[in-house]
């Protein structure tokens, strides 16, 4: 069953987007995923994070250098291009001890992970990252090359969160309220697509039937081509039968 992931958070500001100029300018090196908050900006005291749907986790772990990390693999995510791929989200900066969940556990969109914190980082956010590469949940081009206690070093395959992340009820962004608008994707990070709970699972079979009728349609097309070219070797046999008859007179 497809799925379209949910923002993570009962009501956030994404306050910095996957590969901005502005953070590899500060940094020196991509931003690979998006940085999400409840407290910059005092926009409310649920801090909680939630899972955007349903989902295996595949890691748990304590990291020397980013605090609690969690790895979750989603099935048949629905992207803003409609497009369905399955990946793993890479949560981040966690205080460890306020993990919910274990290794091989099932989540679903709003199940408690963890709560927001400033691990390794010197504000409260949550870095997120989603990744095409689920065979390999820990492994991150984000960290250093030596890698890290729970993180490793990976190659990027990421995707950008913000193209696969939907607005729910409760799960609202806010506007980017800082002066420095460089350290966001503008219309990307300001305006991810809405869909409420209640037609989440009719707009999703809709969205599925869609493309159906669209394989469909393909499939009849591709079959109008195999029967003319089927029926232009037959004719070609035909002719070729007929000169050779004629030859053999």
């Amino acid at each position: 069953m497809a799925q379209r992931l949910l923002f993570p958070f009962r009501k956030g500001m994404i306050i910095c987007g996957y590969k901005t100029n502005q953070y590899r300018k500060s940094w020196g090196y991509p931003h690979y995923g998006i940085d999400i908050s409840t407290y910059q900006g005092a926009l409310q005291s649920d801090h909680f994070i939630r899972a955007s749907g349903e989902g295996i986790v595949a890691a748990v772990g304590e990291d020397d250098s980013l605090g609690g990390g969690i790895a979750i693999v989603y099935e048949n995510c629905v992207g803003r291009d409609r497009t369905l791929k399955t990946l793993v989200g890479r949560y981040m900066h966690m205080p460890y001890s306020s993990i919910r969940v274990k290794t091989g556990q099932t989540v679903h969109a709003g199940d408690i992970l963890a709560e927001e914190g400033k691990e390794g980082t010197n504000d409260f956010h949550l870095h997120l990252e989603f990744d095409t590469d689920t065979n390999w949940p820990v492994y991150t081009p984000q960290v250093s090359q030596y890698g890290h206690k729970f993180w490793k070093k990976g190659t990027d395959s990421t995707v950008n969160p913000s193209l696969w992340l939907w607005q729910g009820d409760n799960a609202l962004t806010v506007p980017y309220s800082f002066s420095n608008r460089a350290w966001i994707n503008e219309n990307i990070d300001t305006n991810l697509p809405f869909v409420s709970s209640s037609n989440t699972e009719n707009a999703i079979i809709a969205e599925l039937k869609a493309q159906i009728a669209v394989l469909q349609a393909q499939v009849i097309e591709k079959d109008k081509q195999i029967a003319a070219k089927d029926k232009q070797l037959a004719d070609a046999k035909a002719l070729a039968d007929k000169l050779h008859s004629l030859l053999a007179g």
